[in-house]
């Protein structure tokens, strides 16, 4: 349950090698971060809501480098299993209209 409500959260769907991130998360949360163990590495997910709408991505990052955000949604590809490393992926929401 605690689970399925984080990725819940998180707008988080996985197909194959696929992640997909669509957050849903109340506006008057500030920011949301989450660790996920994936093989033997890790995702480290931090995601900032300045703008208070709690949904849209608009801009997205995975260890420093830009990522392309389609119709406010995120898919990144996961690391190689045998990748030992801490990888982090920051999410920046819209703004409220």
């Amino acid at each position: 349950m605690y689970r399925a409500g984080i990725e819940g959260l998180l707008g988080l769907t996985r197909a194959g090698p696929a992640l997909t991130f669509d957050p849903c998360f109340p506006s008057g949360w500030p920011q949301m971060q989450a660790t996920l163990n994936i093989g033997t590495s890790q995702l480290r997910i931090t995601i900032d809501n300045e703008g208070q709408s709690g949904r849209g991505i608009a801009t997205a990052d995975l260890n420093g480098t830009a990522l392309e955000v389609v119709q406010s949604r995120l898919t990144i590809t996961l690391p190689a299993a045998q990748d030992v490393r801490v990888h982090r992926l920051k999410i920046k929401l819209r703004d409220r209209a």
